[in-house]
């Protein structure tokens, strides 16, 4: 080790002594400690006394920001992926979308930043511009976006009252989630539901107290929801619930993830999924295969003012799984089928109705009454929704959702029809997996 330290020496000395271009060593080492700690695994990371001054500063307050959920990017990594735009914010009405990848903020790249660095570049004063640079459909889109404090949003919930369900979406795990949810499930007794949806489909994770204090509402009290490991595969601490619970397993829950579930939604989505197996709870995970982070990081600060955030531990599920570069396999599988709105669009007006067909018959002419004269009104824009009714608008036309809300009705017609093979989680599952057509299928030819 020591005859690296002195090749370090040297080539700093040659760097000072030699180098046509005059640059503070200071700067040198740090950047060539940014990109030692980053070779590390993908989420551990070096933070210079400025940038880890502004870590902190943004964590101990609640700053202004454009409200966007990200996946931590590798430091050389280009860009930095958008999960999700929190509804209402910034960045949700400015136009950035999922899926998203950031590779600009204020024109400058982001390849040799780590997450915490673009994140803090995102934040700002109240009221002021930043301009970011995304990649979308391989091209490059420019927007210019004002900062404002993002509410928070981490959950909401409808009532679905023609299928009896609660919808309740957690989109992130802050401290007020497991409020929040407490609330809705106290809502649906009120409402008499018969299924609940949990979708935590985009949810990067959060505070993985708040995940606990949430399995708390759904599983019986002192259920052991995860615990963490050292590089010794020593078992370091504990999590379990605390107090008893709302739900009371009457009813079916339904959850719903996919690849960007990640962290503390996977550590969430694991237990309940070990739970409802070995104490028979009606709990079924349906979607995509989770995201697969089951790292703890630490920031450790530095006798020089610097600090590394270093991954130390990693998180293992009840039955001693860990989720790490693994994830969450779902009970049953669901592959979201929406279509684009311009693809949507193109079929409607040039494929799928008579109506869209130029010079066709009306019903006007159809039915022998007279032809109504386009008027201004007619040829107006039609007034834009809220984005309550958008948002509304896009859960009614998406097909996990649809899914869920079948499962739920089959749960039901199962218990009735064949109460012995759904006496057992297992059993139910099979039913349910054998009754509602979710994945593909094979055909054979006659």
């Amino acid at each position: 080790m020591f005859g690296h330290f002195w090749g370090i020496a040297e080539t700093l000395h040659k760097i000072e002594s030699k180098a046509f271009r005059s640059i503070s060593l200071g700067t040198v080492i740090e950047e060539g400690l940014k990109a030692m700690v980053n070779k590390i695994d993908a989420h551990s990371a070096f933070f210079s006394p400025k940038s880890y001054q502004n870590t902190v500063e943004m964590a101990a307050g609640q700053f202004p920001g454009i409200g966007v959920s990200i996946i931590s990017k590798e430091t050389d990594a280009d860009s930095l992926l958008v999960v999700d735009a929190i509804r209402g914010g910034p960045a949700d009405i400015g136009g950035i979308k999922s899926g998203d990848a950031i590779i600009k903020v204020d024109g400058v790249r982001i390849r040799g930043l780590t997450s915490d660095e673009v994140i803090a570049k995102l934040k700002g004063p109240m009221d002021t511009t930043v301009q970011v640079t995304v990649i979308r459909d391989k091209k490059p889109l420019k927007f210019t976006l004002t900062r404002k404090l993002i509410p928070d949003r981490s959950a909401y919930a409808y009532h679905i009252a023609e299928h009896e369900t609660l919808y309740i979406a957690l989109k992130s795990f802050s401290e007020k989630t497991p409020d929040h949810m407490k609330t809705f499930l106290q809502q649906s007794e009120s409402k008499n539901c018969r299924c609940i949806i949990l979708d935590m489909r985009k949810n990067p994770g959060g505070v993985i107290e708040s995940a606990v204090k949430t399995a708390g509402l759904l599983l019986p009290h002192q259920s052991p929801v995860v615990s963490t490991q050292n590089n010794a595969r020593v078992t370091v601490s504990h999590y379990e619930t605390n107090g008893d619970p709302l739900y009371t397993g009457t009813i079916p829950v339904i959850v719903l993830i996919d690849n960007f579930t990640a962290s503390a939604a996977e550590i969430l989505t694991g237990c309940l999924q070990y739970h409802a197996r070995t104490h028979n709870l009606p709990l079924f995970i349906i979607g995509m295969p989770s995201f697969g982070k089951g790292s703890v990081q630490e920031i450790i600060p530095l006798k020089n003012g610097c600090a590394i955030k270093l991954t130390t531990l990693l998180y293992a599920l009840p039955d001693g799984q860990c989720i790490q570069a693994l994830g969450i396999t779902p009970d049953i599988t669901v592959k979201p089928k929406t279509i684009p709105a311009h693809e949507l669009k193109w079929i409607e007006d040039l494929y799928g109705k008579e109506v869209a067909l130029a010079n066709h018959i009306t019903r006007a002419e159809v039915t022998g009454e007279p032809m109504p004269e386009k008027t201004l009104s007619d040829q107006s824009e039609k007034p834009k929704r809220s984005l309550e009714e958008e948002f509304i608008k896009a859960l009614q036309s998406d097909s996990v959702i649809h899914a869920a809300l079948t499962l739920g009705r089959v749960w039901h017609l199962g218990r009735a029809t064949e109460p012995e093979l759904c006496a057992t989680h297992a059993g139910t599952l099979s039913f349910l997996k054998k009754t509602v057509v979710t994945d593909s299928f094979t055909a054979t030819a006659l």
